[in-house]
């Protein structure tokens, strides 16, 4: 049975190199998605608190005499 050492070894090292290149791309596509998430969820806040100031606005506007509800 062949020891960890042994394995190690055997792992010729272009095929580590190689790895440690895939894992190094890997990484910075996460890196990339995690930023693309923080942008998409700082715009869905954005527009929640648009859709709330229409909903403020609206309900304002039906409370106000003379100013039509929708726009």
């Amino acid at each position: 049975m062949a020891t960890s050492a042994t394995r190690d070894a055997a792992v010729p090292s272009q095929v580590v190199e190689r790895l440690v290149k895939m894992l190094d791309q890997v990484e910075k596509r996460v890196e990339l998605l995690r930023e693309h998430a923080a942008s998409l969820e700082q715009e869905r806040r954005g527009l929640v608190d648009t859709l709330n100031s229409v909903a403020t606005s609206q309900e304002l506007a039906s409370l106000t005499p003379g100013i039509p509800a929708s726009f």
